[in-house]
Order: structure tokens, then sequence, then C-alpha cells
């Protein structure tokens, strides 16, 4: 029984790939599944994505709502945490949102009156001061959300949305943003909903898990137009990143545009979230599962757990993405309610276990519609940077070892691994700090006459073998920081 449930399910997602390839010419497919994940990205290990649009002027979620990414929870959308769904969640009737909206600005005030006064805003944002923040994070690359599910574009697209004329940005965020952040060295993605667009949707309101997919639009006007936004963004602004999200309408030449994207932009690379029907959604939601690896049903370069850390190393590449709060867009109730916001020690060991794991972090941060972000979000942004800047050598550039994770002086310090080929060095990054003078490596056996340093301190240290790991002199005056790295060459 089991073998014929097995053959089914291959049956079935064979037919599947089969059918996603409808339109798809024998060169485009040929081309994109030769691509392969470029050094540059594997390298990168840390992106912030930038979140705003007219969901950032009323700017409200609630906090203590829903899990962050928890779809299957039966009252996520009713009390979703995420601001930007904001034009989604006051249509739910009793929602805490809907409330808060009636209150603030009245039942009857349109969600689309947000966008004008985002508009007048975002035409004095600093563009210049936000590239120059993420250069101090220590971010690689940036990810800007072009159009996110409201349908609201944050540049002046030659392609108008039919059924709503005007409704994006009359500055160019997207191409002055770019600038900036390629100027600085960093890399620069694009973010597109190409699944939702409730422009298109505005009689559906989405309010369980079950619907969602449901609300993709699916004419051919809106796959046309979406389509014709992609190839805009792609052919104005050659981003490193293509970023969908949620999905695809069945219709949408996927492939086409993939081959095309890589054609013109070699070295650029997309996600995962291009599904177009709901095995393929279901496939993905296996994969980003964590559990065994499961090989990928259509073409990506990388996976998107969201809000999900991973419990083992990942052989296919994937991508943390999360907010600093639980909004990927500001939420002025993220200014009162502060107890769940990351600090910078915790933005430190996440990244740390994510790269330990072959993975990046791809942190959202929400300006207010001012443009200005707040501080705490800017307190982990240089925090990171600050730390980066003494062991970012244990991050980029690094791959995952044998292991990931680790532990010091019997378990009361956690350890994550990483290891550069490039440099002959493994890492063991201590996400505690040491009680005593050393500390007592388990698992890690180097060879005799191997070096071992604390990145940020010059010198080798002294250290010895022991049985199943070793023992680190480390220097007097260990700084108060987040983790601290040892470099161990060569690797054992």
């Amino acid at each position: 029984m089991k073998r014929l449930l097995r053959g089914a399910l291959v049956l079935l997602l064979t037919l599947c790939f089969v059918l996603s390839l409808s339109g798809c010419t024998i060169q485009d497919y040929q081309l994109v599944k030769a691509h392969r994940l470029p050094r540059w990205y594997s390298d990168a290990k840390f992106g912030i994505m930038v979140q705003s649009g007219p969901s950032s002027v009323p700017a409200w979620a609630l906090v203590e709502g829903a899990k962050p990414g928890d779809l299957m929870a039966p009252d996520y959308f009713e009390k979703n945490p995420y601001a930007e769904w904001y034009w989604n969640t006051m249509r739910i009737p009793g929602s805490p949102t809907a409330r808060y909206h009636a209150d603030t600005y009245g039942e009857g005030y349109p969600y689309y009156a947000f966008g004008d006064a985002f508009d007048a805003a975002a035409s004095g944002y600093d563009l210049s001061g936000w590239a120059e923040l993420f250069a101090r994070s220590g971010a690689r690359y940036v990810v800007l959300v072009t159009k996110h599910h409201d349908g609201y574009c944050l540049w002046p697209s030659a392609h108008e949305n039919p059924l709503r004329p005007g409704w994006h940005t009359t500055r160019d965020l997207v191409g002055g943003l770019a600038g900036e952040v390629r100027a600085r060295g960093m890399r620069m993605g694009i973010y597109y909903s190409g699944g939702l667009d409730w422009t298109f949707t505005q009689d559906r309101v989405i309010s369980h898990f079950f619907n969602l997919y449901d609300s993709v639009p699916q004419s051919d006007e809106y796959v046309s137009y979406s389509m014709a936004q992609w190839r805009e963004l792609i052919e104005r602004y050659r981003p490193d990143i293509l970023w969908n999200d949620i999905a695809l309408p069945a219709s949408f030449d996927r492939w086409a545009l993939w081959a095309d994207y890589y054609r013109k932009v070699p070295g650029g690379v997309v996600n995962d979230r291009w599904s177009q029907n709901m095995l393929e959604q279901a496939h993905y939601l296996a994969i980003i599962s964590g559990g065994e690896e499961i090989n990928p049903l259509y073409h990506f370069d990388f996976f998107t757990p969201e809000y999900q850390l991973m419990t083992a190393i990942r052989v296919l590449k994937y991508e943390v993405c999360r907010g600093i709060g639980h909004s990927f867009g500001y939420n002025r109730q993220e200014e009162v309610h502060t107890s769940h916001l990351m600090t910078a020690g915790e933005a430190v060991e996440m990244l740390c276990d994510i790269v330990s794991k072959n993975g990046n972090l791809l942190l959202s941060v929400g300006p207010r519609s001012d443009g200005s972000f707040p501080a705490a979000c800017t307190a982990v942004l240089e925090g990171l940077g600050a730390w980066l800047g003494v062991n970012g050598r244990a991050i980029y550039g690094t791959r995952a070892w044998r292991v990931a994770e680790g532990s010091a002086d019997g378990g009361a310090v956690r350890v994550r691994f990483t290891v550069s080929d490039r440099r002959n060095e493994l890492y063991a990054i201590l996400l505690d700090r040491p009680a005593g003078g050393s500390v007592s490596l388990e698992g890690v056996s180097p060879t005799p006459g191997a070096v071992v340093r604390l990145l940020g301190r010059k010198g080798a240290l002294e250290w010895r073998q022991v049985p199943g790991g070793m023992v680190v002199e480390l220097p007097e005056g260990l700084p108060d920081a987040p983790a601290h790295a040892l470099a161990v060459s060569p690797p054992p």
C-alpha cells in the first residue's frame, strides 16, 4: 500500500511539474536549470529588507496577537501582527485593527487615502541616510519591497494599475535607493508581491489560511500587468535578487521570466515563493519545515523560512526573513510595547545560528511614514555592525562545518561553528561568556601545531588537547560582547 501511495505521489508531482512547464521553451528551461547559486550570495550572509508604503501611515497591528508567520492559527488573520497587512485586517469585522481604524479615522475612511499622505512624505526621504545605516549594520545586500499586497508601487511605473491609476509614488524610490546602496558596495534586490494584489480582489477578505491562495488574482489582466511590471523592474534596475511573495497566478510564465532575468543578470538569484497551485505550495511548506531534505519541485536559488530557524545544516541554501519585532513594516505599537523586540545581542546570536546551518539572515526594517527609523531598529543595526566589524571573518564567506552546534565548559557555553576554505580556518563562535580564564571546547581536536586566535585580538592563544576536545587560554580583559569567535587554523 505504501509503495502504491509513493508511486501515486511521484506521478502527481511529475504531472504537476510537466504542467508548470506549459509555454516554456526548451532554451528557457535549459538556461534556468543550468543556473548555479552565485558565490556572492553564499558569502553575503546578511541582508536588509525595507518595508514601506501606505500602511506605514496608520502603522498599526496588534502586538500581543498571533504568532508571526503562524498562518494556520485559527485567529491569525484577525489578529495579524504584520502592520503591512493593515488593509486586509481592517476589513475583518470585529478585528482589533478594524476597531482601531474606526476609532482613529472613522469607519468610512478608505485605505486609498493613505496613499496620498505616503507619497507626500516619501518625496523627502533621506535615502542616502538609509543606505549609510544599512552599510554600518554590516549588511551585504538590501531588498526593497517595491509592491506589497496593497498593490502600491514605490516607483512611477510605466504600466499603470488598470483598476487604480496613479497608485504609486511620484518619486522613484526603487531607483534612488538602488543607486545609494550600490554606491556603498552592497547588492540591491527587489521584492514584488506577485501572488496578492488587493486592488484586483477588493471584494475578497483573507480571513483564514484556506482562502489565502484563493485570493491570488487569476485574470489575464492581472497576469499581463504583473508580468509587465516584473520585466520593467528587471530592465530598469538590474536587481541582484528577485524576491517574489506568496505565489503566482496559474498562467504566469515564470520560466520565461527567470530565463530573461538570468540573461540580463547572470549573477542574479531568485527566491522560492513562485508556486502556482496548492500541491506546489504544500511541497514548499515541506521544504521549509526543517525536516528531511526534499528536492525542489520547481526552480529557485534559495528558500525562505519566515520567523523560523532551522534545527540542522541544510543542503539547500536558505534565507530566514523576519522583522526586528513581530512586523516587517513599522508598527507604532512596537514603540510602546517593546518586550518582544530583538536586542542587538539576540540578533547576533540568530545570525551566527543561521550561518552555521547554511543560511542567510534577511532582517526587515520598517521606516516611519516620515522616513525615520525607530531607535530600537537603529540600535539593533548599529549593534550588528559593531559586532561584525570585529567578528565578520567568522561570518562572511564561510560555509557550514561538519556540525553546526557544539558546547563548551560542560554545556555552560553554547557554540556555533563555521569554516572558511579560503582562509583555512575553523571558527568556534561562543554565544555565552566563559566564566573563567579558559574555555574547554568540546568536539574539536586540532592537529599539533595548529594556531588559535581570538578575533579582534592580536597574537596566538595557548591551547592544549584534552580527551574529547581542547582547552583554550583566553586573554585577559575579554570584552563585553554578544559573542566571541575563536579561529583555529588549519581546521581539524
